[in-house]
């Protein structure tokens, strides 16, 4: 098959996809070549023309690949010219293909529908080129996947250009590109292997591809941007997420770790102290224990990011891209199941096998026969299982567990994992299966920050500059607010709610902060189902329904979800479906005619209640369809809530509008969450007098309880009086009834507690034996506040330290409770008299920095804040009476150094220096010091102040780019670790004294002339040197004979001479040589026997690696940016296990890698090359190797 068939396939597709997104462009875009001058007009200047048309190209030649990659699972012994005129056919058809935006939507924007569109023209071409069945299965086989890749381009661009005239050129062409690659990225191409069929293999790449086109991305909520902007990548979402798993170490407390950490950990089996798997048989030494079963149960609260690791799991398997943690997952097949949508209506029978698949991909098509049988009975699978607590009938639930329970039964090698909220679980169920608990933890401030920050970067990426100016704003104040004030900041606990906040800001409807979680979504609901029509003006239904009307409408939905205990609901019946909402019976079957009532139905029930008709039926369907942005499409003739906590707080709106608050006492008793967090709501809706009719009735509901029930309502009562306002004579008997259920044994019973304020703070104190106790009662009084509260924590901090040094899991509480109460009166009260020992303290947000002079017994302290400046006097920091170790590094800038030299039991400091320090005097007072790190010395020019620093023994200076003379380094003898970057340095004689040297790093911005002055530092080990320019003299080191260096780092300009004069050092272990000059051979280096890391990167000349052999101890190799085209001599290195090979353009043979035994890591970024897909597969998927390549570039990452 001709490669340029290919090549003009993919251009073809390119440029249809473009003019289908910009209609306007048809006649002016012809080749990739047009697209920059079309797309950018005269806005944008000839280098950023040149650089989105070579993108484009770029584009197509990956396509190019990834079509090609389609040729080996096509009929067998076909004739090339047949092939040929197969995908000339298609080439015409995709050419013709002159959809618009609205046509594609009409076609439901489904490339089995553009392709069904294309089919008739096609296949008369391919009868009028007599080509045979074979053939024209062949072409079959392009025409569905140019339609999937035009649709998929084109959808993502349609949105990526809105009102392009009005943006930047840059942010035009990066939006064209990052949709171009991202269209590629999420189709999986066809793996051809020996063992597989090319049925299975073409099968399991359009599984792979619906699987990361379902979970790859997620929206950012709220934001009111074009689509393209709107979706992340789910790992974006995933990256702040932190989940506790029980610690092995230690008893009643958990470890806190990334979630794919926690994840690896909780898949290890269980053993005990004779090192056996609970649950099997004792065993003899020469017998099998049988599978490690992965049972992982994933638990958090409301919008904690359960789904959001569900999506990550299965887009990680489906590229076989996990990070080296979860390396054991790595070949797995996903199989993801929204048991919602699986368990509804009067479903009787379980489902079957194939469902596995069915569910978790929308386009899965025939399975090939015993095809999920073999993943599962071969330990191949992925099971996620998300959402058990959304079964809110507990006989769906119990069905849903036997079917799990027979899928663990019959395919024990397989990997389980289910999430759910926490308070729907059976924990006896789990435990009873041997499942590990993982809990999704609320985000940290510093996570809360980094999440604002991130949420608010896609709303700048296409924003007017006058607009970014606004938003910017907008953003500072909300992290100003989260802050200073904890009434925000405890509401951005978790994703999903600090989404919200930033979405209320970002509206800016009002100057007033959310007070509690139900203001929240009060006023975030409001500006989304009102405000964003409105500002945008938005023409259609919107702007036809009033603001009352719409709060009806969805809250009418909520209410009818919440009684009937759905999560979805179909918009239309099955009688008055038509095309516009499915194409296939398939798929009307697929919505079962007894789920109860419709969304149209419902609407028109609500119709009938209003006294006039200010609204019309279609109207209202067309707004909850097309425009609400609390509702969300997921079928075809399907619609649920944004999240599920928004159809709770609706529902509870409901109840509370109808008067109607007070039958939810009724509804606890069924014992579901879900009508507990609906009268919490409710109760925060209500009047004063309501909710404390509603509190009373909870009251004798509790009184009237058993005692296990009574403490979860008096939990209840709790969380409902924090949440409003009641009477005095209701709130008084609260109290009196809330001293049963102290102190607290958690911190979700703490925060509810909390909410009843000050009253129970006598009840927190003196209870001092079980950690968790303590940890709920000092979160409860920072939860709290004020002075009473701190007072409290003050108690638990010296009560702890009495009996020595404080745990660790105490010294971690008392940090979090800093950011709660004013920073100086806690550090002095608190903090101030806790001994850390040999532990960090981080002060690590600017309302803190005033408090560091205040931490008068911590020994090891470090200062620094992720973003923004604030003023750091050192002058105040003389009552760090006890510190040894500061680390001002990440501070952003201290700008005087006086009073520091008050610090006088100071052994290490580190500062990153401000531009307006001149005088580094004070540093020369310290005589105690003995590391010493400096950062950013651009305005440092005398280094006379070390004179008074003789214990020195590690110095790091780095950015001091005006020093010229490096004399006063003779004087510190007792140097062993010397680093210096930037200034100017002509040779190194200023080392001659330094005979105790055992590091030396110099790279000076022009590089070395003279190394000489290093041969007298016989004790060296480790040597780093930036080399000038020739002529210069070659590269002098320590005496061979002394035997002592083993790590050698060459930069800068290395010649022949200095590798000559480094061979000579037989004794290496590590060699690193950067932009080596004519190096065409590694032969020079063949004495260096010992070698275990071998680094020469960037030798162009380099073009081939013969002589690895010589190096058997060989652990690391990178060849990156050299010329070489195989691996062949690294064939014999066993104990090889990190392989860096990026930027290699004419890389094209890694058979050798296969033959490696210990190999781990492979990079093979940057390599615009062809490489051999089936070599990397097999290092994936049978050698379990961590591949690194650019998946843009390299048609590899696509490979199913």
């Amino acid at each position: 098959m001709s490669a340029e068939r290919f090549d003009r396939l993919a251009e073809v597709v390119v440029v249809s996809a473009i003019t289908i997104a910009e209609p306007q462009c048809r006649e002016h875009v012809r080749t990739p070549a047009d697209t920059a001058a079309v797309l950018l007009g005269e806005q944008g200047d000839r280098r950023l023309r040149r650089e989105l048309t070579l993108g484009v190209e770029t584009a197509c030649l990956q396509l190019a690949r990834c079509l090609e990659a389609f040729d080996a699972v096509g009929p067998r012994r076909m004739a090339e010219g047949g092939k040929d005129a197969a995908v000339d056919a298609v080439h015409a058809g995709v050419a013709e293909l002159a959809l618009t935006p609205a046509e594609l939507v009409d076609l439901r924007m489904r490339g089995e529908n553009v392709a069904t569109r294309l089919r008739p023209r096609t296949v008369q071409r391919w009868r009028d080129a007599e080509l045979d069945a074979q053939a024209q299965e062949y072409g079959q086989l392009f025409l569905h996947q140019a339609a999937e890749y035009t649709v998929s381009m084109a959808t993502r661009l349609a949105s990526a250009l809105q009102n392009r005239a009005q943006r930047q050129p840059r942010a035009v062409a990066d939006a064209v590109l990052e949709c171009l690659r991202d269209s590629i990225d999420t189709f999986m191409v066809p793996r051809q292997r020996a063992e597989v069929s090319a049925e299975v293999s073409l099968f399991e790449a359009r599984y792979l591809t619906d699987i990361l086109q379902t979970h790859g991305y997620m929206e950012l909520f709220g934001i009111d941007v074009p689509e393209s902007f709107r979706r992340q990548p789910v790992d974006i979402g995933y990256i702040s997420l932190l989940s506790s798993v029980p610690d092995r170490r230690t008893s009643g407390r958990d470890a806190l770790m990334r979630v794919d950490a926690a994840v690896a950990e909780a898949s290890k089996p269980m053993r005990d102290t004779r090192n056996r798997i609970p649950g099997l048989r004792p065993v003899s030494g020469d017998e099998d224990e049988g599978p490690e079963q992965v049972r992982i149960l994933i638990t958090g609260a409301p919008g904690s990011g359960k789904t959001t690791v569900t999506q990550w799991l299965a887009v990680r398997a489906a590229r076989r891209d996990f990070p080296q943690t979860l390396e054991a997952f790595q070949g797995l097949v996903p199989f993801v199941v929204q048991l919602r949508h699986l368990f509804v209506g009067s479903r009787q029978a379980q489902p079957s096998v194939t469902d596995l698949a069915r569910i978790g991909s929308h386009r899965v098509g025939n399975v090939p026969d015993d095809w999920i049988e073999a993943q599962l009975r071969g330990g191949n699978a992925l099971l996620v299982f998300d959402g058990l607590d959304e079964l809110v009938p507990l006989p769906h639930r119990r069905d849903a567990q036997t079917w799990i329970a027979s899928l663990m039964a019959r395919y024990p090698e397989a990997k389980f994992i289910v999430t759910s909220r926490p308070e729907a679980l059976d924990t006896r169920w789990f435990s009873e299966r041997s499942f590990r608990r993982l809990t999704l933890q609320p985000m940290r401030d510093a996570d809360v920050r980094r999440c604002v920050r991130h949420w608010f970067s896609y709303l700048l990426k296409t924003s007017p500059s006058n607009a970014k100016r606004v938003y910017k704003g907008r953003r500072e104040r909300l992290l100003g607010h989260i802050a200073e004030r904890r009434s925000v900041s405890d509401l951005a606990e978790t994703p999903l709610l600090c989404a919200m906040l930033c979405a209320f800001y970002a509206s800016n409807l009002s100057d007033d902060v959310p007070k509690s979680r139900a203001n929240l979504y009060g006023k975030v609901v409001k500006a989304l189902l009102d405000a964003r029509d409105r500002q945008r003006g938005v023409p259609g239904a919107g702007h036809r329904i009033e603001q009352t009307d719409k709060e009806y409408i969805v809250q009418a939905i909520a209410r009818h979800m919440a009684d009937n205990a759905v999560s979805s609901l179909r918009i239309q019946p099955l009688a008055v479906l038509d095309e516009r909402y499915a194409t296939t019976w398939s798929e009307l079957q697929s919505f079962e005619a007894n789920r109860g009532a419709t969304v149209r139905e419902i609407l028109t029930h609500l119709m009938d209640t209003f006294a006039s008709p200010r609204l019309g039926l279609d109207d209202a369907l067309e707004y909850v369809v097309e425009r609400s942005a609390v509702l969300q499409r997921v079928g075809p003739n399907e619609v649920q809530f944004a999240h599920r906590t928004f159809q709770e707080y609706l529902a509870a709106c409901d109840y509370v509008d109808r008067g109607e608050a007070p039958r939810l006492v009724e509804y606890i008793r069924y014992d579901d969450a879900q009508w507990q967090r609906i009268l919490v709501f409710a109760a925060a809706k209500s009047s004063r007098r309501d909710a404390s009719v509603l509190v009373r009735d909870l009251v004798a509901e509790a009184t009237a309880a058993s005692s296990g029930r009574r403490r979860d309502l008096l939990l209840l009562i709790a969380e409902c009086v924090s949440a409003t306002s009641v009477e005095p004579g209701v709130a008084r008997s609260v109290r009196t009834l809330l001293t049963e259920i102290l102190p607290p044994r958690s911190r979700e019973e703490a925060r509810m507690l909390a909410g009843v304020g000050d009253h129970i703070l006598n009840w927190l104190a003196g209870h001092t034996g079980d950690p968790a106790t303590i940890e709920a009662c000092v979160f409860a009084a920072g939860c709290i506040g004020g002075p009473e509260a701190m007072a409290l924590i003050a108690d638990y901090a010296a009560e702890l330290g009495r009996a020595g040094r404080l745990p660790a899991w105490a010294r971690e509480l008392f940090c979090e409770m800093w950011d709660r109460f004013d920073a100086v009166e806690y550090a002095q009260r608190v903090l101030g008299e806790i001994d850390f020992g040999a532990e960090t303290l981080r002060v690590d947000t600017a309302h803190k920095v005033p408090a560091v002079g205040a931490l008068k017994h911590v020994r090891r302290l470090s200062v620094g804040i992720e973003k923004g400046t604030c003023e750091a006097d050192p002058r105040t920091w003389a009552g760090l009476s006890a510190v040894e170790v500061l680390d001002c590094t990440g501070f952003r800038y201290l700008e005087r150094l006086d009073g520091l030299e008050h610090l006088t039991t100071l052994r290490q400091l580190g500062l990153r220096v401000g531009p307006l320090v001149r005088d580094y005097g004070p540093l020369g007072r310290l005589s105690g010091l003995e590391r010493l790190h400096l950062v950013n010395c651009r305005h440092l020019e005398d280094l006379g102040f070390l004179a008074g620093l003789p214990n020195l023994s590690v110095l790091c200076l780095e950015g001091c780019s005006r020093v010229t003379d490096w004399s006063p380094l003779r004087g510190l003898t007792g140097l062993r670790t010397l680093r210096i970057s930037g200034g100017t340095m002509k040779d190194l004689d200023f080392c001659r004294p330094l005979t105790e040297l055992r590091s030396l790093r110099a790279e000076p911005d022009d590089g070395l002339g003279d190394t000489s002055g290093v041969e007298d530092c016989r004790d060296l080990w480790r040597l780093h040197l930036r080399l000038g320019k020739a002529p210069r003299p070659p590269v002098v080191l320590p005496d061979p004979e002394a035997g002592w260096l083993r790590d050698v780092c060459l930069s800068g300009s290395v010649g022949a001479a200095d590798l000559e004069a480094v061979a000579r050092h037989e004794r290496l272990l590590r060699l690193r040589v950067e932009n080596p000059v004519d190096l065409d051979s590694l032969g020079p280096l063949t004495p260096l026997k010992r070698l275990e890391t071998l680094e020469v990167v960037d030798a162009r000349q380099l073009r081939d690696c013969a002589g690895l052999e010589n190096w058997p101890e060989l652990k690391s190799l990178d060849l990156s940016g050299s010329s070489i085209d195989n691996m062949d001599p690294a064939a014999g290195l066993t104990r090889l296990e990190k392989v860096g090979l990026a930027r290699c353009p004419f890389l094209t043979d890694l058979t050798a890698l296969l033959s490696l035994p210990v190999l781990r890591h492979v990079d093979l970024e940057e390599n615009v090359g062809w490489l051999p897909l089936d070599v990397i597969e097999a290092l994936r998927d049978v050698k379990r190797v961590r591949v690194e390549f650019d998946s843009y570039l390299n048609v590899g990452h696509a490979g199913a």
